[in-house]
Order: C-alpha cells, then sequence, then structure tokens
C-alpha cells in the first residue's frame, strides 16, 4: 500500500472527525432551533464537540481501516481518477452509516444529524483533498 493512500484517507477520516460535530451543531440549530439553543447556551458546546470527536475517532478507527484498504484496492482496479473517486465517496458514505447504525441502531440512523455531518465531511473530503493516480493511470 501507498504512503499515499494511507494519507488520502488519514486526512479524509480526521476531517470527518473534526469538523463532524460542528455541522452536527450547525444542523441541530436549523432543525429545531429553540431545544438546540438551550442544549448548547450553557457554554457546554465545546465540551459537547470535543466528546464527539473522542468518541468519534475511537468509534471511527476500525471503518477507517477498512476505508484505507478500499482505497487501495479502488486505486488499483480503477484505471480513471474521477470514477475512482465517485467510489470511494460512495464507499465512505457507506462505512459512516454502517458504522452508525452498528452503534446506535437503525431506527433514528436518518434523523441524527451527526450522521448527515459525517456524511458531508467525507464526501467533501475526497473531492477536495487531491487524490494521487497510481502509476498506471498517468
Amino acid at each position: 500500500m501507498e504512503i499515499n493512500t494511507l494519507l488520502y484517507s488519514l486526512k479524509i477520516w480526521l476531517t470527518s472527525v473534526l469538523l463532524s460535530p460542528v455541522i452536527f451543531v450547525l444542523i441541530s440549530i436549523l432543525i429545531d432551533p429553540k431545544n438546540a439553543w438551550v442544549m448548547f447556551n450553557n457554554g457546554d458546546v465545546i465540551m459537547y464537540c470535543f466528546a464527539i470527536i473522542i468518541i468519534g475517532l475511537i468509534l471511527s478507527f476500525f471503518t477507517w481501516v477498512v476505508f484505507v484498504l478500499i482505497i487501495a484496492l479502488i486505486k488499483k482496479i480503477c484505471r480513471q481518477d474521477n470514477i475512482a473517486k465517485w467510489l470511494i465517496c460512495a464507499v465512505g458514505i457507506i462505512l459512516t452509516l454502517s458504522t452508525f447504525a452498528l452503534v446506535f441502531g437503525t431506527n433514528d440512523l436518518f434523523y441524527n444529524p451527526l450522521v448527515y455531518g459525517n456524511c458531508i465531511c467525507i464526501s467533501w473530503g475526497v473531492w477536495f483533498y487531491k487524490f494521487s493516480p497510481s502509476p498506471e493511470n498517468e
């Protein structure tokens, strides 16, 4: 496995872990402003986000390892970088949904703003960070 694959996936994963709490807060404020302001107005929003980051790092570590391996496989198989990025984006979202489903169950999966925050960050990271093509793709 190339170091570029490892770094690319690490950037995406860490972006998701670090930025998703902020997106979670913003989505929570948009969905239910009254309850969100009560929850976050105590000045606990920074501690709340910090807790989400720590829990996110722990719970998504195995998912990141799988993500690295799948990116390496996609880079070997796929000859077009654009298609590879679409595949990586889809895999990232599926792995994120799977992790949330395993940890929190599927009942409220799509009502959890943190799920959307993570999926947004992963999708953005896949397209934002430079995807180094494999040597045979050049």
